[in-house]
């Protein structure tokens, strides 16, 4: 499954579609009806694709921040 999804978001950059502000899905970069339509059958799918990437940019870089401020905390002690 995360094999397909990740298969899926390459196309989804490719064609330029990307979630807006209010975390709905934005076609209006992507150059091709067609896609835009085939895309549109699976729209849930789309938009749980493009949170997930979203979520894995976001959470390695707070995860960090964790341990760093752990590490910290640590060496105050």
């Amino acid at each position: 499954m995360k094999a397909s999804a990740k298969t899926l978001y390459q196309k989804l950059k490719q064609n330029r579609v990307e979630l807006d502000v209010n975390g709905e899905v934005d076609y209006s970069r992507c150059g091709s009806t067609n896609v835009v339509d085939s895309l549109k059958a699976k729209e849930q799918l789309v938009k749980i694709t493009l949170m997930h990437a979203d979520l894995e940019f976001e959470y390695p870089q707070k995860l960090e921040k964790v341990l760093v401020k752990g590490n910290i905390l640590e060496w105050l002690d």
